[in-house]
């Protein structure tokens, strides 16, 4: 019997160092934090694309965090860009917004922001006021519907920005979720469609795209060498 390595992604969770490893136990940069910086009065992420891996349980997720040293005692936000993109993880398949009611409910604890295929700009998810110099700070990702008709497997993307009343809003980038409760979803289809998503989700200069190439590539060379493993 063929079975689906992705399935089971969510569930690989181990003690690593004191701390927990999740879904990017097979999956390199979906343990890679949204690394927040400032530069020349800037703020910038370390990547332009991101991944996640719903539960396929609870169709929920709280990685990847945003973490980074930005100045201490200012106030950090995360706004979404603009609408909920979809892509099926099929070669060949379009890119489109989310239809038929699905959605992803994005959270600090206090405030929840809902993306859905037709919303646009979005504020108010508050990360940290890094009174201590450090920033380290999770949000929560659930997708609907989660119960009856569920969301369809693929990869959700959602563009979105880093904000502070004291600096310059970051420049787009991507955080592409897969769905894999069905079991259709394969390593590669992850891949494809986060890829997808980016190419229409999220202009960029080419020396940047270059670089994400250069990033996306090695963490799929290193995923495979693991799959083959086991």
């Amino acid at each position: 019997m063929n079975m689906n390595p992705l399935k089971f992604l969510p569930i690989l969770i181990f003690f690593v160092s004191g701390g927990f490893v999740g879904s990017a136990s097979l999956r390199a940069d979906a343990l890679t934090d949204i690394q927040i910086s400032v530069v020349n009065g800037k703020l910038t992420t370390g990547l332009t694309k991101y991944v996640g891996v719903f539960d396929p349980q609870t169709f929920e997720t709280h990685d990847p965090g945003f973490a980074g040293i930005p100045p201490s005692g200012n106030q950090y936000a995360v706004q979404i860009a603009q609408k909920l993109w979809y892509h099926s993880g099929i070669e060949g398949d379009p890119v489109t917004a989310v239809t038929a009611g699905a959605f992803v409910r994005v959270s600090d604890g206090n405030s929840s922001l809902d993306v859905t295929g037709s919303s646009g700009l979005q504020a108010g998810l508050i990360l940290d006021n890094n009174l201590s110099g450090s920033l380290h700070s999770h949000l929560d990702f659930l997708l609907f519907p989660h119960a009856g008709s569920l969301a369809p497997d693929g990869v959700y993307g959602i563009v979105m920005q880093i904000t502070s009343p004291s600096y310059q809003t970051s420049d787009p980038f991507l955080l592409a979720i897969a769905n894999i409760a069905g079991g259709d979803l394969t390593l590669e289809g992850i891949e494809y469609g986060e890829q997808a998503i980016f190419n229409v989700a999220v202009p960029e200069p080419s020396s940047i795209a270059l670089a994400g190439l250069g990033v996306a590539g090695l963490a799929g060379a290193a995923l495979r060498r693991r799959m083959r493993k086991r």
